[in-house]
Formats: C-alpha cells, sequence, structure tokens
C-alpha cells in the first residue's frame, strides 16, 4: 500500500457561549463551529512493521504527548491489535492558538487509519474514541460545519454560506483551553440553543447573524493577553463584517465579504510574532453524524 497524505483542517469559532460550569468541571457550551483551508498535512506510509510518528515541528516531536499517537492507541485498544504505520506531521496550523490543529491531526488519524487497515469501526465508534481524546475532536470528523453543544461533543450540522473570506492572525502566545475557560464570561440565556438553528439561518439572513457573534472566553483570555484586542481591532480596519478571537485563543479571525487584500501581511499594524494567514470556510466529506 503506497503512502498517503491527508490534510487535516482548522477550524474557527463563528461564535462561542459559555452557559455556566458543570460538576465534571467541563463548562457548557454552544459554539458554531466552521473549517477553512488552513491545514496541517498528514502523510501515512503502510510500508513498515511498526509505529512511528515524526513531525515538522521540533517543539511536537515527542510521540507520546502528541494527539496523532493518542489516536493510534485508542484504534489500537479498539480493534485489538497493533498497527503497523509510520506518520509524518507536517505542521502550518499554529499550536496552542485555538484553531483546533491538534484535535484536527487526531480525527484525521482515527479515520484514515480505519479505512486504509480496515478496522472496521463504524462512525458511532469513531465519534466515541474522538470524544475521549478531546471535546472538539469529534466536530473534525463532521463534513465542516456543526452546532457544537454540551462541552462540545454534542453535534447538530449545519448547512452555511461559504461564500466569505476568513483572515486569521496568531499573535505567537499560546493559551491553554484551562486558562482560557477559567476566565469565562458566562451567557445568560443560550442564543444558539435551538436545534432548528440551520433551518432559520439562510444565506440572506447570514450577514446580519454573523455580525451579532461574540465569543465569551474573549474577554477574559484579552486581560492577560491584550494582543487579542489588538487584533481584533486590526481585523475591523482592514474591513472584516465580524472578528473575533477564536475557541481559548489566542488566534482571532476576521469574516471579510469580499477577498481578503493581498498585502494584508505587510499591512498587519502590529509587530512581534504575529502570523497571518488568509483562507477561506470549507466543506469536506465527512462522517454521518451519530442519531
Amino acid at each position: 500500500m503506497p503512502p498517503i497524505q491527508v490534510l487535516a483542517h482548522a477550524k474557527i469559532n463563528l461564535a462561542l457561549y459559555v452557559l455556566g460550569k458543570r460538576p465534571d468541571g467541563y463548562h457548557d457550551i454552544a459554539t458554531v463551529l466552521q473549517l477553512v483551508t488552513l491545514h496541517d498535512t498528514l502523510t501515512f506510509d503502510f510500508d513498515t512493521s511498526t509505529y512511528s510518528f515524526a513531525c515538522s515541528d521540533p517543539a511536537l516531536a515527542d510521540p507520546e504527548s502528541n494527539l496523532v499517537t493518542q489516536a493510534v492507541r485508542a484504534l489500537e485498544k479498539a480493534a485489538g491489535r497493533k498497527l503497523h504505520v509510520a506518520v509524518h506531521l507536517g505542521k502550518a496550523i499554529p499550536t496552542g492558538a485555538g484553531l483546533g490543529g491538534g484535535s484536527a491531526d487526531a480525527a484525521v488519524t482515527l479515520r484514515t487509519l480505519n479505512e486504509r487497515l480496515g478496522l472496521g469501526l463504524a462512525p458511532r465508534d469513531l465519534y466515541h474514541l474522538a470524544a475521549g481524546l478531546g471535546s472538539d475532536v469529534p466536530f473534525f470528523l463532521t463534513s465542516g460545519q456543526a452546532l457544537a453543544e454540551g462541552r462540545g461533543e454534542r453535534l447538530t450540522g449545519l448547512s452555511l454560506p461559504t461564500n466569505y473570506h476568513v483572515c486569521i492572525a496568531f499573535p505567537g502566545i499560546h493559551v491553554s483551553a484551562h486558562d482560557g475557560y477559567s476566565r469565562a464570561r458566562f451567557t445568560l440565556t443560550n442564543p444558539l440553543g435551538d436545534r432548528t438553528f440551520g433551518r432559520y439561518l439562510t444565506p440572506e439572513s447570514f450577514g446580519g447573524w454573523i455580525r451579532s457573534c461574540a465569543n465569551d472566553l474573549e474577554q477574559g483570555v484579552a486581560v492577560s493577553v491584550p494582543d487579542v484586542t489588538q487584533g481584533v481591532r486590526a481585523m475591523r480596519a482592514l474591513g472584516a463584517i465580524h472578528a473575533a478571537m477564536t475557541g481559548s485563543g489566542s488566534a482571532v479571525f476576521g469574516v471579510f465579504e469580499s477577498p481578503v487584500p493581498a498585502d494584508v501581511k505587510e499591512r498587519w499594524p502590529y509587530a512581534g510574532s504575529w502570523r497571518v494567514f488568509t483562507a477561506q470556510p470549507v466543506r469536506i466529506l465527512g462522517l454521518p453524524l451519530p442519531s
């Protein structure tokens, strides 16, 4: 079997509302997730007698601490056998940015190895394994648009417009999900909790809806990472109709009705370790959601 390459797309949280803290220590949330074209690249080579892992980013080179290896171990336990594959992870999605890179890598590993090695796990089984790896890993098994509730594992598919453009900026400051949620501002009512959400959000109403979106984690993270506020302001100055932090940060994004200026990196007003990306929303052929 020849080696294969698979893309693991980043996500943005178009809206994220924190509804309260759960007895298990997690938070109940309602968030609209969208895959974008920014991606990592995973290469799977099956011409090997063991498992190995390598990464283009030396900081992520330890196999046992990487979510890719954890996904492999979860598959091995479920399948009842060792998996022989050499995985190389080419990183492009910044880590600790709220873009879901590690979760995307894990989900792609689950799905690809199940298919290519004939493990026979049903979509429901893969979603169960994904939820055990992280709250947002199940989303990356979907077609790329979803309303996520609970701690993020309860998913409802959406059909949202994708005829807009995205700019993402990462200030080089890593924020853990724990730190982000520890300072969360709670929303008193759930504006996304109605499961008919995707029915009434039409292409005609999308522009108005996106302008009203917010991320309840943004204000708390910005206290210790002022770059978040600066990044959101810069996006709006560039013409974004909506700008916010994604996930628990510290990356920010802007939604643009027209293509993002080609010289956006040169026009970015802040120096330092900022990384600026242009992207577009994307849909993929995902697994059916468990009923």
